[in-house]
């Protein structure tokens, strides 16, 4: 006997948090302009998992810097990028420091943001995969789809 699981619920979760990330980034972009000084209020971000943040940043060819499960701090250049949230349940926050050129800030973000998406998702597939290979059932075919979600036929 087999089933197929496809991986729908993690690209809708994707999907909904690209909306979001448009949405929010956007709404960023008003708030930076309107504001004047070199340190920026903190913006709030995608990112809830701080391994994975920890991650992406260095992917991306960062030094960070793991002050605790709820704050990672980085600097680029002049700039300085400080992480943070209240508990772990929370999305981390950024506080940019010494921002020179907003447009090269947003455009940055937005990078890490689907990188970190992309860890998510690798991360995801890699816990989901693990799991079967602990159970009885057993992987009989992957097929990867063209809007990249993954259909995963398992033998119970």
């Amino acid at each position: 006997m087999s089933i197929e699981l496809l991986l729908i619920p993690v690209a809708i979760a994707l999907v909904k948090t690209i909306k979001q990330g448009a949405e929010m980034r956007r709404e960023q972009k008003a708030e930076i302009e309107n504001q004047t000084s070199t340190q920026l209020a903190p913006l709030q971000t995608l990112f809830n998992d701080a391994a994975l943040l920890g991650q992406t940043l260095q992917e991306h060819g960062l030094n960070i810097n793991v002050v605790s499960e709820n704050q990672i701090t980085c600097t680029i250049g002049s700039v300085h990028l400080n992480y943070s949230r209240h508990s772990a349940t929370e999305p981390f926050w950024v506080t940019v420091s010494g921002v020179q050129n907003i447009d090269h800030l947003l455009s940055e973000m937005e990078l890490f943001e689907n990188e970190y998406k992309h860890n998510v998702q690798s991360y995801t597939y890699n816990k989901l995969i693990e799991n079967v290979n602990r159970s009885e059932m057993r992987i009989s075919e992957e097929t990867v789809l063209e809007d990249n979600s993954i259909l995963i036929t398992l033998d119970v």
